[in-house]
């Protein structure tokens, strides 16, 4: 029965092709998108990992009997943040505090000119090195003198009020109070608002801005050594006040796990789907090409059936076709896929991943597909009466 498969494929190669090049495209699709998926999440988790491990955040609990304008920045003492930033496998550590949490900022006072409404935050000189920004242009406010009219805007600001490209505004008003724009900040993995926030240290705030009017609890953001992370989330509620520790919540450092597992179980579920549509889509070519290669052979079905064939013959002929191209383009599909795999990765420098069951079961999964597309094709086949299948020939 195999003979007669093979030597059935060899006498039509150009339909053998094209059957196996639906299964080709389904399988290395099929492939190739599990191994993106698993490279992907491995970078991804490479990169929570990496965050969770080198950084930590603090904030103060919100004492109802304080007035807003007391809870930051004197949320954090000097002679905590002190004791703080001298720890050990600590980098640096900055205070984030919202100050106006909606101010109208323009480029020119009044309302004749573009203007946005944002949140302003006050910050103190190791914000921006514990916040490690991209894309900063320009200068920030740890370069400036404290206590100076300088600001620092995200970039989503900067192209709202017309500096798009390498080009800022010199000026804002905030509140209709002039500031000298020192640079443009873009993204920042600890600050994800920064594209559209205003930042200025935290003595002009006080001094220019007047009394904070945010309720938000200010921040306390840490950069550490990698790996020391957990060992000073244990310890800087005591540093920062050993008297009461319990005045402080520290961001769990076990967070960035849970989002990494949710995202990756989002991106896989997505990534199998399509996976799994790539594979019908293959199914349904084989089906197509296998239909029109029976509908092409019925003399050679009619004369086979005249000369005692039974259906169950040609049944099994033309599903054995379809499942050994099916394997054929399985094999070539895999290994198509791994290269697909392999290549993406190289180029955006990821490590690349590939399930261990995926390239043996390739050809496995192929011969399935060519199976179950050739049935439809197979029982037609079988059911062809000699007489009609040699007329209509």
């Amino acid at each position: 029965m195999l003979a007669e498969v093979a030597a059935s494929i060899a006498e039509r190669p150009g339909r053998a092709a094209l059957t196996v090049l639906g299964t080709v495209l389904g399988v290395a699709s099929f492939v190739a998108v599990l191994g993106l998926t698993g490279s992907a999440n491995a970078q991804i988790a490479e990169t929570f990992n990496a965050q969770s491990a080198r950084e930590v955040s603090v904030i103060r609990l919100v004492d109802e009997d304080r007035p807003v304008s007391l809870r930051a920045p004197d949320d954090f003492s000097e002679q905590g943040l002190a004791r703080v930033r001298d720890m050990a496998g600590v980098d640096a550590a900055g205070v984030r505090a919202e100050w106006i949490p909606g101010a109208q900022v323009s480029t020119r006072p009044g309302d004749d000119g573009p203007a946005v409404v944002v949140p302003v935050v006050a910050i103190d000189s190791q914000f921006w090195e514990a916040s490690r920004p991209r894309g900063v242009r320009g200068r920030t406010t740890a370069q400036q003198k404290s206590g100076a009219r300088v600001v620092v805007i995200g970039e989503g600001i900067a192209d709202s009020l017309g500096g798009g490209g390498r080009h800022w505004p010199r000026f804002v008003y905030i509140d209709g109070v002039q500031f000298t724009v020192a640079g443009v900040v873009g993204g920042s993995d600890r600050d994800p608002a920064s594209r559209g926030t205003v930042y200025l240290d935290i003595a002009t705030a006080r001094g220019v801005l007047g009394p904070r009017r945010s309720a938000t609890p200010a921040e306390l953001l840490i950069a550490v050594d990698l790996g020391a992370a957990r060992s000073v989330a244990q310890q800087v509620s005591v540093a920062l006040e050993p008297t009461h520790p319990e005045w402080f919540d520290v961001g769990p450092v076990s967070e960035p796990t849970k989002v990494r597992d949710r995202v990756s179980d989002s991106l896989r579920r997505l990534f199998v789907l399509l996976a799994v549509v790539s594979l019908m889509v293959g199914a349904l070519g084989i089906a197509n090409t296998t239909l029109v290669s029976v509908l092409a052979r019925r003399p050679e079905i009619g004369l086979r059936r005249a000369m005692g064939a039974l259906p169950r013959h040609v049944l099994a002929q033309v599903l054995g076709e379809a499942s050994l191209l099916g394997a054929l383009g399985g094999l070539l599909g895999g290994l198509i896929g791994l290269a697909a795999t392999v290549i993406v990765a190289l180029v955006n420098g990821w490590t690349a991943v590939l399930p261990g069951w995926v390239l043996p079961a390739a050809p496995v999964l192929g011969a399935v597909t060519g199976l179950v597309a050739g049935v439809h094709p197979a029982f037609k086949a079988a059911r062809m009466e000699p007489a009609d299948a040699l007329r209509q020939g």
